[in-house]
């Protein structure tokens, strides 16, 4: 538990360097696209239309483009979905669904930004599993809840931070929110079957031992037998991937992914080595998003008396090496990508 709330202070990591990378893709992408006679729909610097202060909503002779990467392009523009041709979106996400317009992906060769370095002390896990929840939302509580009533809460690595965007965004709001984020997340949810573990853990909220012991993310992965990994978005005609996933699979751990369905076949289907010979992923083809999260948290469970042997940690290094060689693949591969989406957006 954090005894002085400070939410910012949580998730340190090293992978955020891929951020500059992301926004010179988007300013190049901005670029071309002004170039071709498009101009933003609006210069408002709500999220709606822009993000890190750069237009994602573009047009030309009532043409629309609609682009957005490392977040959900169709949260944000519903309308994405049924705009027809010639209207395109350029972005990261992947549609489950067709969409009616053009789809020009920058996938898989964009996967090349979360390529980083690591840096860890190399040690034997003495923790069962890690699982990082800063934001509050409705699977998250129920994961909390979930890791109570099977008594796991105390054999991980957890941050549970009941945080809402929104929270202590002006500089001199120091309140903490975490117990009325959580009622609200309760409530919100539906969650009263867990009316129990709801109010035990009223007492442990903000929940957060990683602090405590003053880790970084990455040795909090290579101090777990396993990383429970929960995607920032979930849906269930889309998938988007942020840095969270591409931070576990140039770690030498087996990690479990609550995201979309299809996810783990996703990356699997582009080469990622999912580590199938310790993590049973038939949890990614559950199309129900609870059924899915408890589908983990049951296989959560079989690591809590596991040991690996040095095979398994020779293993492990090859399966992060290998993840880390494609992308090593996909930067070399970007150039190519990039042109080829500079010739759709001068076709459309």
């Amino acid at each position: 538990m954090i005894m002085t709330f400070y939410h910012k202070k949580t998730h340190r990591d090293a992978i955020w360097s891929y951020h500059n990378k992301t926004v010179a893709i988007q300013q190049q992408l901005c670029d071309v696209i002004a170039d071709n006679g498009f101009t933003p729909v609006s210069t408002s610097a709500a999220w709606k239309y822009c993000q890190y202060d750069l237009p994602v909503l573009w047009q030309r002779n009532g043409q629309i483009i609609s682009w957005r990467v490392e977040d959900s392009l169709f949260m944000e523009d519903i309308e994405a979905w049924t705009r027809p041709k010639p209207n395109a979106i350029i972005s990261d996400n992947i549609p489950l669904r067709p969409i009616a317009g053009n789809d020009i992906s920058l996938y898989p060769e964009h996967m090349h930004v979360y390529r980083y370095d690591p840096v860890y002390i190399d040690r034997e896990p003495t923790w069962t599993y890690n699982c990082f929840m800063n934001r509050i939302s409705g699977d998250r509580s129920l994961i909390f809840y979930e890791l109570i009533r099977r008594n796991l809460l105390s054999s991980g690595l957890v941050s549970f931070n009941c945080f809402r965007p929104g929270n202590n965004r002006k500089v001199e709001d120091i309140k903490d929110y975490s117990e009325e984020n959580y009622d609200w997340q309760y409530q919100t949810a539906d969650l009263i079957r867990y009316s129990v573990e709801h109010e035990l853990g009223r007492e442990l909220i903000p929940y957060n031992n990683i602090e405590t012991n003053n880790l970084e993310l990455e040795q909090c992965i290579i101090d777990s037998c396993v990383s429970l990994i929960l995607e920032t978005y979930i849906s269930d005609d889309h998938t988007v991937f942020s840095e969270k996933i591409f931070r576990s699979m140039q770690l030498p751990r087996p990690w479990m992914l609550y995201s979309s369905p299809g996810a783990v076949s996703y990356l699997r289907d582009n080469g990622f080595d999912v580590l199938d010979d310790y993590v049973d992923h038939s949890y990614d083809n559950k199309l129900e998003h609870f059924v899915r999260l408890l589908c983990i948290i049951d296989q959560l469970e079989t690591f809590k008396k596991i040991k690996y042997s040095a095979v398994d940690y020779l293993r492990f290094n090859q399966a992060a090496q290998h993840n880390k060689n494609l992308l090593d693949k996909f930067e070399s591969k970007w150039p190519d990508k990039f042109a080829n989406v500079v010739r759709q957006i001068k076709n459309l």
